[in-house]
């Protein structure tokens, strides 16, 4: 037996969404580092829905805000930062 589920309408939203590894310590934390001025900046967010591997961010970023992604083991907060791609 198997059945189709549908939730809610075909429309598309735009949300912001950041790898879940850019989260300091889980998701529960609520902190990520951003990047200003070349130096690593704890900030606060408010997590949304899981997408998988990623996570909506409802308040805290703005679209284009640089996240740190990896390596947050070594960094600290204001500390100067090389970004490497």
């Amino acid at each position: 037996m198997y059945g189709t589920a549908r939730f809610g309408d075909d429309a598309t939203a735009n949300v912001l969404v950041v790898p879940r590894t850019a989260f300091l310590g889980s998701v529960s934390d609520n902190k990520v580092y951003t990047v200003k001025n070349g130096k690593a900046v704890a900030t606060t967010v408010k997590s949304g829905r899981s997408f998988g591997d990623f996570i909506e961010v409802l308040e805290g970023l703005n679209a284009g805000d640089q996240v740190i992604i990896s390596g947050q083991i070594n960094v600290s907060d204001q500390a100067p930062i090389s970004i490497i791609k």
